[in-house]
């Protein structure tokens, strides 16, 4: 049964915080807007779930350790500079235990994007998020996703934190 604290949440964030993020009416682009501070639109390169298992999976088969801390990097170094360039809120615009709420609003974006349900935790005063994705692009056919999944969240989660130290790591995987 869906928790009623996160059906509001959703309806929240899908009606007042994020209305239009995506903006399918400029032609030859979907672009996204989550925040309301700058009139810049990112563009969203929509490519098949495919992609990236085949690319990550050569990777890592072929350059082991190595593959698994490239594609961490590069996904790290991805979803900061998406946070970053997208102007999401951080803990700068809302200290303290204010930035939980757009941990959960960047986490509920991620869950409408990429996966079926996302819970996370956010503890600010240990600058650590712990989430619990089902059916994570990606993890689902691989059983790891060191772009996405972990580097990508550790970005946008550092830049949410403005600490750039947080890492991500993948505890477990069920697919």
């Amino acid at each position: 049964m869906v928790d009623i604290k996160d059906s509001v949440a959703r309806l929240y964030v899908r009606r007042f915080v994020i209305p239009r993020a995506l903006i399918f009416d400029k032609p030859g682009f979907v672009d996204f807007k989550i925040s309301g501070k700058t009139t810049i639109l990112l563009r969203q390169l929509l490519l098949p779930e495919s992609f990236f298992i085949n690319v990550e999976k050569k990777i890592v088969e072929q350059y082991g350790e190595i593959g698994e801390k490239t594609m961490y990097s590069i996904g790290k170094k991805f979803g900061y500079s998406f946070a970053e360039n997208g102007r999401f809120e951080n803990i700068k615009d809302h200290p303290g235990e204010g930035v939980k709420d757009w941990v959960m609003i960047a986490s509920k974006f991620v869950e409408g994007t990429y996966a079926s349900n996302i819970n996370q935790q956010t503890d600010v005063s240990t600058m650590s998020v712990s989430y619990e994705l089902n059916n994570f692009v990606v993890c689902r056919k691989l059983g790891y996703d060191f772009f996405l999944a972990t580097g990508g969240a550790a970005g946008i989660i550092a830049w949410i934190l403005q600490n750039k130290k947080i890492e991500g790591r993948m505890y477990e995987s069920k697919f």
